[in-house]
């Protein structure tokens, strides 16, 4: 008897790993959400006046497989209750063990402000506030190099083109991470070309560099401090510089802590005609001493000085600023923040303050407010 013979079996086509993985990206959504309201209080006609600060980030990671990726970010980002959003970065991304390359829309910033008044890079920043582009960025042993041109609203567009100006701007970064026994340095340089001149109108080449550092000692005391080069007029013979310098010392033991910040810059007798540095005053002084009454309640004393001016030789709007402030952290994902203060007047002022205007007949100014933090 002849055995019956077996039927063959389909055995079904493998799908390739790669195809798999591309078929399944993942994906991370993180963000953050800072909301202020600030009431300031004028003694000449007992007047006030309220603000608000918004700022919400949304990111969008996504991993294709163990080299490529991708981010978007979106934005909202102004002095008013609700702000407009836009996008803050899109580029993919292919990574190794030696290199990664970004090829798309990029923001920098260098020296960003621990300084509770100025910690939004996209304002302030002691060395460069954020410059985006599009272009492509290499990263290799702590060497950041990036090329493209520039995506700001200053930059020469279609849109303000008059027929005898180029339509484009160059936008180079070249930035170095150095670390060593847990000390942190960044040195970096930063070219625009055919900017627009916000004084002028005239097209300008602007050149950023510096060095900002983080340094940690015996656990008991960090530092952040650094130097910034603003140059507007590059190709100029006799190009107007100014220079900025920031130390931000925080001391920490037990319960204790205090905070400091110290921001100088150094502009040229004619502020107008001097580069722009990414802050309204030439120098303030902040000390911060605070206890840790719990894990989720803290209590310091703000003590401040401003010069509330660009200008060397005007003195009338400068002021103290002194008044407590309460930070609850019920989770490390949220931080609300209680402030009050008694603004001092150390000059007649005459209503032209950079950050606060007051007048002679305002023999001081009360400042309240509130803000909440949390990320995802």
């Amino acid at each position: 008897m002849v055995a019956p013979v077996a039927e063959p079996q389909t055995v079904a086509a493998a799908v390739p790993a790669l195809a798999a993985e591309e078929e399944s990206p993942t994906f991370k959504v993180s963000g953050s959400a800072d909301i202020e309201a600030d009431v300031l209080t004028y003694t000449e006609d007992k007047r006030f006046a309220h603000t608000f600060s918004s700022t919400f980030d949304l990111n969008f990671d996504v991993k294709f497989n163990d080299n490529w990726s991708a981010f978007v970010g979106i934005e909202a980002d102004g002095l008013e209750a609700y702000p407009d959003f836009y996008l803050n970065g899109a580029y993919v991304q292919y990574k190794n063990s030696l290199l990664a390359v970004k090829l798309g829309d990029m923001t920098y910033a260098e020296g960003a402000f621990h300084y509770y008044r100025y910690d939004d890079a996209t304002y302030y920043a002691a060395g460069m506030k954020e410059q985006s582009m599009r272009g492509v960025e290499l990263s290799m042993f702590g060497i950041q190099a990036a090329v493209g041109f520039s995506a700001n609203e200053n930059t020469l567009s279609f849109a303000n083109y008059t027929g005898d100006q180029d339509v484009y701007a160059f936008f180079a970064h070249l930035a170095y991470d150095l670390e060593f026994a847990g000390q942190k340095m960044r040195p970096y340089v930063n070219y625009k070309g055919y900017d627009l001149d916000t004084r002028d109108g005239k097209t300008v080449n602007k050149f950023r560099a510096g060095m900002f550092m983080d340094l940690s000692f015996l656990n008991l005391l960090d530092i952040h401090a650094g130097y910034g080069f603003f140059d507007d007029i590059v190709t100029k013979s006799e190009p107007v510089v100014s220079h900025t310098f920031l130390i931000e010392p925080t001391i920490s033991k037990g319960i204790f802590s205090l905070t400091g910040s110290v921001f100088y810059a150094l502009l040229a007798e004619n502020v107008d005609r001097a580069t722009g540095i990414d802050l309204p005053e030439r120098f303030y002084i902040y000390a911060e001493p605070a206890i840790q009454f719990l894990n989720e309640l803290k209590v310091g004393v703000m003590g401040e000085y401003h010069t509330n001016s660009l200008d060397d030789d005007r003195t009338e709007n400068e002021f103290a600023y002194l008044g407590p402030k309460i930070y609850f952290t019920p989770s490390k994902f949220i931080t609300m923040q209680l402030f009050g203060a008694v603004i001092l007047p150390l000059g007649d002022g005459d209503g032209n303050g950079t950050i606060i205007n007051f007048t002679q007949d305002d023999d001081f100014l009360f400042d309240m407010g509130a803000e909440l933090i949390f990320n995802f």
